[in-house]
């Protein structure tokens, strides 16, 4: 969040682990930082990784962007079976490294993550890992952030009751507390 707030942009990013929430919250902060104001319509791509290939995938990073900057290829890791997604994995390494001088930028989305194959370390440090917070102090600062996010002020303890009645589900936490805004008025 610091790199995209400071204009820097990588070539590739993989964004993986557990909370859909915060995968889907960092791919929406890298989408606005690479394509901005400008219409998506020539310079997204969303690869599914259970109907794309290696070719495809390639083909894909090696367009030019169309009245703007950067292009983004959006890869999500299959949810079903494996299929071409070996394939894919594959071919990864050598695509990254293509991507540092690329006008496109490669964001691939994954759930689980296993550190020592050749795809994952290929991305280096553009790993950006979406662990849920399991504490209820780090709930309960998130669900402060959230709400400074909405533009509503909590009083003291809010934050934390609201954790203990919802628990550690983000999604249910930030659902609860955009019913308590609007209740509250």
């Amino acid at each position: 969040a610091a790199e995209l707030a400071a204009g820097r942009v990588r070539g590739a990013y993989l964004v993986g682990r557990g909370e859909a929430l915060l995968r889907d919250e960092a791919v929406a902060a890298l989408e606005r930082s690479v394509l901005g104001e400008k219409p998506s319509d020539f310079n997204l791509d969303r690869l599914d990784g259970d109907a794309t290939t290696a070719g495809a995938l390639r083909d894909a990073l090696r367009m030019l962007p169309v009245f703007a900057e950067r292009r983004l290829v959006l890869l999500r890791e299959p949810a079903g079976g494996r299929g071409a997604w070996k394939s894919i994995c594959e071919a990864l390494p050598a695509l990254v490294r293509e991507q540092t001088d690329s006008p496109c930028v490669l964001v691939v989305v994954a759930g689980a993550l296993d550190r020592r194959t050749a795809w994952v370390k290929a991305f280096g440090d553009a790993l950006v890992e979406c662990e849920a917070p399991r504490h209820a102090r780090e709930l309960a600062t998130f669900v402060k952030a959230d709400a400074k996010r909405l533009g509503v002020a909590l009083e003291s303890g809010v934050a934390e009751a609201l954790v203990e009645r919802v628990g550690a589900n983000l999604l249910g936490l930030r659902s609860e507390l955009e019913k308590a805004s609007l209740l509250a008025g």
